[in-house]
């Protein structure tokens, strides 16, 4: 414990010998609700987690976690049809901070970061709520358990819209616009 320490406090201490100092720096922060499509299951998924649900308590289960994600998938199956999610965006000086009210996938991140017009940018995931994982389309082609209907929750473009809305934002920001009156 003590040898971590030790090396956390260096590496701040060293840190804070280059940190340049200012007496201002433009602040700025906008707020938009993007209003995604829920994830619905076909038929064939929601007759699935119904025979899932029906077999009998000391069956063999195909997968430990299958009744979970039935009834997952039966709650999909009853949810709204849009989800409306809050997307942020924040400058402070040549920073440029995002946040998403998803588990975001590192490619959407770094995504975020390559095109902002701030010199420095980062992302906060979970933010204003949790709406499960959010991968990007090319991940949802690949499958795996973020992507299963009841852990990610919303249309399979949604990052997509989400970067660009935060890319505006940010691009807006940047420009100076007062977040206030948009001008």
């Amino acid at each position: 414990m003590r040898e971590v320490a030790d090396l956390v406090a260096q590496v701040v201490f060293e840190a804070h010998r280059t940190i340049e100092f200012h007496d201002w720096v433009p602040l700025g922060a906008m707020k938009e609700e993007l209003t995604l499509a829920v994830r619905k299951p076909t038929e064939q998924q929601l007759a699935y987690a119904r025979n899932i649900l029906a077999k009998p308590e000391d069956a063999k289960p195909y997968h430990r976690h299958e009744e979970v994600y039935a009834n997952r998938v039966l709650q999909m199956g009853e949810s709204p049809d849009e989800v409306a999610v809050i997307l942020q965006a924040f400058r402070i000086g040549d920073l440029g901070i995002c946040t998403i009210p998803f588990e975001v996938f590192v490619e959407i991140g770094l995504e975020i970061k390559a095109k902002s017009p701030f010199k420095q940018a980062f992302t906060i995931s979970q933010a204003n709520g949790s709406y499960g994982y959010l991968p990007t389309p090319a991940q949802h082609k690949l499958g795996g358990y973020e992507t299963w209907l009841g852990t990610s929750k919303v249309e399979f473009e949604a990052s997509t819209k989400i970067v660009r809305a935060l890319m505006s934002m940010s691009e807006r920001l940047a420009a100076g616009v007062d977040s206030a009156t948009g001008r």
